[in-house]
């Protein structure tokens, strides 16, 4: 229904009484409505609205109905124009007509008729938007079409040139490459297809993708081709047959596609006869690592277990002060002999663990001035005995302590710097450490024998040695292969340059992030030879004698109470029997291994407060001791450090001291009655104490003294500090523990 509200009329008429009249009328019916006395008053009410509907009168002066009736059509063609008029004047009205009007209505005017006369124009109005609006939408239909139409030749067209450029590069593939139709017949086939399978192209169109595969697998073949035309398969490992009826080991993968317009099937198969040649001898070069790996464990532990016993036993005598000073320095010489050949073991099991991936870097913290001075320290002596100026050169910029491994970090500085001092004759080497943005750079230059150029590509390879030089036999061979291989590990690389008879110059990057934690650094004191280990029982488990006399010698000067067992099954029953504090357990031992006994013991619940040190020549157990769960407490290599050894069993006993251990060091005497807990509650210890979480650390103090009495007197002084609220001395008392 049509809302009059929206209708706007102009009525014009130089009687202000007709005007009057109509406006007043056309008011009551909630037309908009706007009037003019004149023409030229009409034409400006144009100019400022939209008006729908003229109403005006044809005889008026200055300007006739007529002429505005001409330019309202010309100028506003979608106003419907009403003229009305007191003559009776055909010839007017038919003019009127001429000009554009719609209708006529005589004066005087009846309402009835200009109602009719304005719905009228309103159906004139509404017919001529319906009009306009389906000319418009046929417009945009056509042009919809014709749109539509260019997409589909411009995508027809882009399919041609698709297939194509598909074609091409199907003929251009190195795997082999058939086009199926639904049925399994092939319509299309690249050129190595018929290189691979001795077909021509034409001999092979047409044929059925069965043809093409021996009887006895026709059936598998059947089977794949019907589960990937449900969607089920995708990939199908298995043969294709030449035209001899030899066959081709080959991996395809299947699409479905279109081709020719028509439902198709691609088969893109590769050749994997190489691939599972490689694969086999992968298999049999991992079998060949694998024995690789076992033999140097083996011989790991058969080099190591001849060492324990004369490394241990000259630190022992070494010490002994009644021994001759002629014949200590003879010992000395066995000790250095005896640590060179472990080195090279050392260094070949190294190389091997980076080989086969298991080299881990262990990354903490340390301080960066101190690592670089002992590695002057270690270098100066050999300088020295070669009459060499070393110096060494640290940049102002290089940080206090950084984040690394500071082991293998030592390992390659020492090697590269002992490299320069054992080549170089006379002259100098120099050793720079600076900082570049955010990496250190460390630099080793020599004045040398030089490397020859065509042997440069050569010195990082495993047991490379230059030629016709005396220093050649003094090492395996192995230290930069290591050393390179260690720096890739951390991320970059060693450089080299140099020149024959002028010296060389090796240099690496790394990334050391600065740390700000500050640890207290004390004096290093060895005061294993005054432990008392009255009242302590330990159990040394071990097949070979002479490292349970070691073991023994070593410690009855201590006066521990020593009991021994050749194998896991005397391991077992001898702990049943004594009870022991302590186990030194070896791992690598026949009927019953350490691990397998270690295992036994700790399924008596009482037996878990048993210490027990794993000891073992190959380095690759302690990381199945590390896996298995509630096994040793330690792990220890061997040949045994007995200054680490005696650190570590300081840590789970509470020793008396010696007076005379470190006189002038009260801190040592206040640690030898306080044993510390384990190093991760250590840390958490004193990370809460950095907080100032002191109920926390209440908390944790009070859990330790139920977990271990040994630890009760440390725990006591923990939770004295920390009720104080002795945040400063609590941290300074945990971070000595920590070092």
């Amino acid at each position: 229904m049509q809302n009059n509200s929206e209708i706007s009329i102009l009525i014009v008429d130089d009687e202000p009484g007709s005007v009057n009249m109509l406006a007043e009328y056309l008011k009551k019916q909630q037309y908009r409505v706007k009037i003019a006395t004149s023409g030229i008053d009409a034409l400006k009410i144009f100019e400022q609205h939209a008006i729908d509907i003229l109403i005006t009168d044809l005889v008026m002066p200055k300007m006739s109905g007529l002429e505005l009736t001409s330019h309202v059509v010309k100028k506003y063609p979608d106003t419907v124009t009403i003229g009305i008029s007191a003559y009776d004047n055909i010839s007017s009205t038919v003019e009127f007509m001429k000009y554009g009007g719609l209708d006529f209505i005589q004066k005087p005017i009846h309402f009835t008729t200009l109602d009719d006369t304005i719905e009228n124009a309103l159906k004139r109005i509404q017919l001529k938007k319906d009009l306009e609006k389906t000319n418009k939408a046929l417009t945009q239909k056509n042009q919809a079409l014709k749109l539509e139409i260019e997409k589909n030749r411009q995508t027809q067209q882009s399919l041609e040139i698709s297939q194509k450029n598909l074609k091409s590069i199907f003929d251009a593939m190195n795997d082999l490459v058939i086009i199926l139709d639904t049925n399994g017949c092939v319509l299309h086939v690249n050129p190595v297809v018929c290189s691979a399978l001795a077909y021509t192209e034409n001999e092979i169109i047409g044929m059925s993708i069965l043809e093409l595969h021996a009887p006895q697998r026709l059936e598998d073949v059947s089977k794949f081709v019907t589960d990937m035309l449900s969607g089920e398969s995708t990939l199908f490992v298995g043969h294709l047959m030449k035209k001899n009826g030899e066959t081709i080991d080959v991996e395809t993968k299947i699409a479905k596609a279109t081709w020719n317009d028509q439902k198709a099937l691609i088969a893109v198969s590769r050749d994997m006869t190489e691939y599972k040649q490689a694969e086999r001898d992968m298999k049999i070069a991992q079998a060949e690592s694998q024995a690789k790996s076992i033999f140097l464990a083996n011989v790991s532990h058969d080099l190591r277990t001849p060492l324990n016993g004369i490394l241990g036993y000259t630190q022992i005598l070494v010490k002994d002060k009644q021994l001759d000073n002629k014949y200590r320095e003879q010992i000395k010489v066995i000790h250095k002999s005896g640590e060179h050949l472990l080195l090279l073991i050392n260094d070949i099991l190294d190389l091997s663990k980076i080989d086969a991936g298991k080299m881990k870097l262990q990354i903490a913290d340390f301080y960066f001035h101190d690592f670089l001075q002992r590695i002057k320290d270690i270098c100066q002596v050999l300088a020295r005995k070669k009459n060499i100026e070393l110096t060494v050169n640290v940049s102002q910029a290089c940080p206090v302590c950084v984040k690394g491994d500071e082991k293998r970090l030592r390992q390659v500085l020492l090697n590269l710097i002992n490299n320069a001092i054992k080549y170089t004759n006379k002259g100098t080497v120099s050793f720079e450490v600076l900082r570049v943005n955010s990496l250190i750079r460390f630099v080793v230059n020599d004045t040398g024998v030089g490397i020859p150029q065509d042997k440069l590509q050569y010195i990082f390879e495993p047991f490379h040695q230059l030629d016709n030089q005396p220093q050649q036999s003094e090492g395996t061979g192995l230290g930069l292969a290591i050393s390179q291989r260690i720096i890739e590990l951390m991320d970059s690389k060693i450089f080299v340059s140099s020149r024959l008879n002028k010296g060389s110059s090796f240099w690496f990057e790394i990334d050391l992030p600065e740390v700000f934690t500050k640890k207290k650094k004390r004096k290093r004191i060895d005061k294993w030879a005054s432990i008392h280990g009255d009242g302590y029982r330990v159990l040394i488990v071990d097949d070979n004698m002479l490292n349970r006399q070691f073991f023994v010698q070593m410690l009855k000067r201590n006066k521990f109470e020593l009991f021994e067992a050749e194998d896991g099954f005397q391991a077992i029953d001898m702990t049943q029997k004594h009870r022991p504090h302590l186990i030194l357990m070896d791992i690598m031992m026949p009927k019953m291994s350490g691990t397998e006994a270690i295992a036994e013991i700790r399924k008596i619940p009482e037996n878990n407060k048993i210490v027990i040190f794993a000891v073992s020549a190959n380095a690759e157990m302690k990381d199945i001791c590390k896996k298995t769960p509630n096994s040793c407490n330690e792990f220890l290599l061997k040949p045994l450090d007995l200054n680490l050894f005696y650190t570590k069993l300081c840590q789970y006993f509470d020793f008396a001291v010696s007076e005379d251990t470190d006189p002038n060091n009260e801190l040592s005497e206040k640690k030898a009655q306080l044993i510390p807990p384990d190093p991760s509650d250590l840390k958490e210890l004193f990370q809460m104490a950095k907080t100032g979480n002191v109920l926390r650390v209440e908390k944790m103090a009070q859990n330790l003294s139920t977990k271990n009495q040994l630890w009760i007197p440390f725990a006591t002084k923990v939770q004295e500090l920390a009720k104080g609220f002795k945040i400063n001395e609590l941290k300074a008392f945990l971070e000595q523990f920590l070092t």
